[in-house]
């Protein structure tokens, strides 16, 4: 068994509407110059995706469990998207965003914090991943990764989409009878091919993985 995982999550089969078939239209952005500050109380940004079609900028909040829309060109925040029972629990981290920019949606991990504040010591609690839909500004579904991979698994973060809109993500830590759970192993994943393939690092072989 490979220490290590990707996590497919079923979009499809769980999605509120049906996705749509071409990507919106991308405007011109205009290019914000010099040095910006985001005025947000306790932000702790984790990590951020910019949507090309509205020109902003959606950034996760680490402990507050929310997700920051962030205008650069006037250096405004023009909403935060808050996450029912997830939002200001403690237990939660915020941590991965990604655009799915084919069928205009945003995909969000909501992961149990104490994988990360134990390095893959404590894989205990829930982890979601969270679909919102970007045109009506509503959450279309949220589905428990810690039934889906059995509680075997922690860390969920980083993700990326296929062309028909399925969700990856990638974790670092693993449980496996006689390994060491704390040895990192997929830490990040990047779609090519136009979401025909992805390319993940795995930190316990030491490689980078198509």
């Amino acid at each position: 068994m490979i220490a290590s995982a990707l996590t497919l999550a079923l979009v499809q089969a769980v999605a509120a509407s049906p996705l749509a078939s071409s990507a919106p239209s991308k405007p011109a952005c205009a290019s914000p110059k010099g040095n910006l500050t985001i005025h947000a109380a306790n932000l702790y940004p984790e990590q951020a995706d910019f949507d090309t079609k509205r020109c902003v900028t959606y950034i996760s909040n680490l402990y507050k469990n929310t997700v920051t829309v962030y205008d650069a060109a006037e250096n405004r925040v023009t909403n935060v998207i808050n996450l029912p029972g997830i939002t200001d629990v403690a237990a939660f981290h915020v941590s991965g965003v990604q655009i799915d920019k084919r069928h205009d949606k945003l995909t969000i991990s909501a992961n149990t914090g104490a994988a990360f504040d134990t390095l893959g010591a404590d894989l205990s609690g829930t982890n979601f991943i969270v679909q919102y839909d970007l045109a009506s500004n509503k959450i279309e579904w949220q589905n428990n990764l810690t039934v889906l991979s059995k509680g075997l698994y922690g860390g969920f973060q980083d993700i990326e989409h296929d062309a028909a809109g399925n969700s990856f993500v990638a974790e670092p830590w693993f449980l496996e009878r006689g390994a060491n759970q704390t040895t990192n192993g997929f830490s990040g994943i990047a779609a090519i091919n136009d979401g025909a393939a992805v390319l993940v690092p795995d930190g316990q072989r030491g490689q980078l993985l198509r």
